[in-house]
């Protein structure tokens, strides 16, 4: 597997804060600038994600070490219990919202296991909004489990070519860029999700380390795309940032080295707590009167409680990564 790429890290921090303001300028509309791209920021999720798993799983799903079921408990185990806080908090927006109890009662069991429920209206996962693209990447782990992992770079090369024309196609169609957050699109978006994922594993599979990009070349060219992004048309700008710029994002943050390793630690265990909560707690800080500044400390407040509650004490943490970094020092 490796040393951990605290790069990615750092590139999943900024991701996830770039999602964050988005659904913030689009509640409250408070916010300098034009964030209308921050949804972007998902399919960067996507193609990381295959990316790592490639990485770190692929060759014991292929040798048949790794079984796909003990795989997929693995998954769930990771993004579980995050998850289902997040679900908790909006389950509890939803009954004091005065939905019916029987049919919050059953959204929320489905979402406990990561699956749509649009019982209410047309969002798919009406507990909790990110839970859409959390479906998807388990759905491409399970594929990649049962069979990605075992085939051929010119196969996967060819699947992945096929992703990206289907994916354009599909944003030609719809004609919009949208998320799985309505029931419309959640079947278009599989290409989406699954065509970044491809993406991750081709860029692991063809000997990412051969491409000279600096580490700080991909986080500005993160920062830039969702600066520059409004100002670009959608039917440009979505096709160039996924098959372009986050091959450009992924090699360079992988290269970056453990000078800043403190740093970009803190973002990646930030990330996920952030994505998978900002929803249902923005919800309930906005049914209790709060305005953005309010609705933003609140949800970064809980996502800190939960690094600290629930992923420090998964991964280690801060203190783990520095004695890591000592402990290399020492053996240099």
């Amino acid at each position: 597997m490796g040393k951990r790429l605290y790069g990615l890290d750092a590139l999943r921090g900024l991701a996830a804060l770039a999602v964050f303001i988005f659904h913030l300028d689009a509640w409250f509309g408070t916010i300098p600038g034009n964030w209308t791209r921050g949804g972007m920021a998902v399919d960067l999720f996507f193609a990381i994600s295959g990316f790592v798993m490639a990485r770190t799983f692929e060759p014991r799903l292929a040798s048949g070490d790794l079984s796909p079921v003990r795989f997929m408990v693995l998954r769930y185990r990771r993004l579980w219990p995050v998850f289902a806080i997040g679900c908790a908090i909006g389950a509890a927006n939803m009954l004091a919202g005065g939905f019916d109890p029987a049919l919050v009662i059953i959204a929320f069991a489905l979402a406990m296991a990561f699956l749509p429920a649009p019982l209410f209206d047309e969002r798919p996962f009406p507990i909790n909004g990110p839970g859409w693209s959390l479906f998807y990447e388990l759905a491409a782990n399970i594929l990649h489990a049962v069979a990605l992992a075992r085939i051929g770079n010119r196969a996967l090369l060819c699947l992945t070519i096929i992703a990206a024309f289907s994916y354009l196609a599909a944003t030609a169609v719809i004609g919009h860029e949208t998320g799985g957050t309505d029931v419309a699109y959640f079947l278009p978006m599989a290409v989406r999700a699954l065509s970044g994922y491809l993406i991750g594993m081709a860029i692991f599979r063809f000997g990412w380390q051969e491409f000279q990009v600096t580490p700080w070349v991909a986080l500005t060219t993160f920062v830039l795309a969702m600066i520059v992004g409004p100002m670009l048309p959608i039917w440009f700008f979505n096709p160039a940032f996924c098959f372009i710029l986050t091959p450009v994002m992924i090699i360079g943050a992988a290269r970056m080295d453990s000078k800043h390793a403190s740093l970009c630690a803190a973002l990646g265990l930030l990330s996920y707590p952030l994505y998978a909560t900002h929803r249902p707690v923005i919800d309930f800080a906005r049914s209790i009167g709060l305005e953005m500044p309010g609705a933003a400390t609140l949800s970064l407040t809980v996502s800190a409680l939960l690094v600290i509650l629930i992923e420090q004490r998964r991964s280690g943490g801060i203190k783990t990564v520095k004695s890591r970094l000592a402990g290399r020092q020492g053996a240099s």
